[in-house]
C-alpha cells in the first residue's frame, strides 16, 4: 500500500509524521506490503521513511506482522490515536503509540513472564524496559515524544 504524507498536495496528503503514523498502523492491521510514496507526496526515503520501516523491521525480528491481529480491546485509558495493539495470541503484543502517550494493556499472564522492548519509530533504536504494573494491567509509555511500538514477548 502506497503512503501518503508529504505536505505538498492540495488534496491533503498530510505531513510527513502522518506518513509514519499511517505505515505504522497499516502495518498493524495487516496490509499485504507497505511504503512510504515517493518525492513531493510522500516521505519517500527521506529520514523519517527510512527510520519507521528500520522500525517495522525490527519488529518483524521477533514477530511477522501476518502473525498479528488487532487488538485494541486490550487497551485501557486510551484517548483518540493514542496507542494501537496487535497480537498473535498470547505470544507477541505490539503496542503503536503515534506520539507520546500512556496505556494500560491487560495482559493474560503476568507481567513477569514477558519480555518488554521499545523501539523509537523517530531512530529504530531498541532497549530493553522494564513494565509498570497497576493491579491486573500493565502500564506502558511512550518513551518518544514521536512515538514507537513497545514489543511483549511472552518468556519461554
Amino acid at each position: 500500500m502506497k503512503t501518503y504524507g508529504g505536505m505538498n498536495s492540495s488534496w491533503g496528503s498530510g505531513s510527513n509524521q502522518d506518513g509514519v503514523e499511517r505505515l505504522a498502523r497499516q502495518m498493524l492491521l495487516g496490509v499485504a506490503a507497505g511504503r512510504h510514496h515517493r518525492g513531493a507526496y510522500g516521505n519517500g526515503n527521506n529520514e523519517k521513511a527510512l527510520a519507521s520501516l528500520r522500525s517495522i523491521r525490527k519488529i518483524e525480528e521477533s514477530v511477522k506482522f501476518w502473525d498479528l491481529e488487532p487488538a485494541m480491546e486490550i487497551l485501557g485509558d486510551r484517548t483518540d490515536n493514542e496507542a494501537y495493539a496487535a497480537r498473535n495470541g498470547d505470544e507477541h503484543y505490539v503496542i503503536y503509540f503515534p506520539l507520546d502517550g500512556s496505556v494500560t494493556v491487560e495482559l493474560p499472564l503476568e507481567s513477569d513472564q514477558y519480555r518488554f522492548r521499545w523501539i523509537d519509530i523517530r531512530t529504530g533504536v531498541d532497549q530493553e524496559i522494564e513494565a509498570d504494573n497497576s493491579d491486573d494491567n500493565v502500564i506502558l509509555t511512550s518513551l518518544s515524544e514521536t512515538g514507537g511500538f513497545n514489543i511483549l514477548t511472552r518468556k519461554d
